[in-house]
């Protein structure tokens, strides 16, 4: 098997556009990620952007369950 290497992403316009390009093209030869339909770039784009914010937001924070309200600061906690 080979190995996969994990490395950390930017949020530039370039690693969105990446990512998106990924996304749409997955999703077009028949993979799914969750319930998605044919996406437009900018679809692709929104959500490629809020899952690079999320993932940033965990750094240096407790192992835990976290809500979306918690990454854009609504939660009361």
């Amino acid at each position: 098997m080979p190995e996969i290497a994990v490395t950390s992403l930017s949020a530039s316009p370039e690693t969105i556009a990446m990512l998106s390009e990924i996304l749409i093209e997955t999703v077009a030869n028949g993979g799914s990620v969750s319930f998605m339909h044919p996406l437009a770039v900018d679809t692709a784009s929104g959500f490629w952007r809020g899952a690079l914010a999320a993932a940033l937001w965990t750094r240096g924070r407790a192992p835990g369950l976290y809500s979306m309200a918690d990454v854009l600061g609504l939660s009361d906690g």
